[in-house]
């Protein structure tokens, strides 16, 4: 695992703590930590990291922050490579739409 893994893991964690201890009680963190090495054939490792955080501004606005990262070797060789966020803002416009 390089620096640059290891600082995307630091920082997803550090995202997740501040979320939990964040004095607004209406931030919501839904974290995910996956971690495969196996061996036979071939030697398979995988390290998947879901994030999605969602803080309602209003009782009609939100904001919602989703973070993957994916990153996965096969007999040492990188297969697996993808590092996506996605920031979404959303507003009710009135109670029936």
């Amino acid at each position: 695992m390089t620096r640059f893994h290891l600082g995307m893991l630091l920082l997803f964690l550090g995202l997740s703590a501040h979320a939990v201890c964040a004095e607004t009680p209406k931030v919501s963190d839904t974290a995910e930590l996956s971690y495969v090495d196996t061996s036979g054939n071939s030697k398979l490792r995988s390290l998947v990291i879901n994030n999605l955080l969602k803080y309602p501004v209003s009782d009609k606005t939100g904001i919602d922050w989703k973070i993957n990262v994916l990153y996965g070797e096969t007999d040492g060789v990188k297969s697996a490579e993808r590092y996506l966020t996605e920031l979404r803002g959303t507003h009710q416009i009135s109670d029936r739409l």
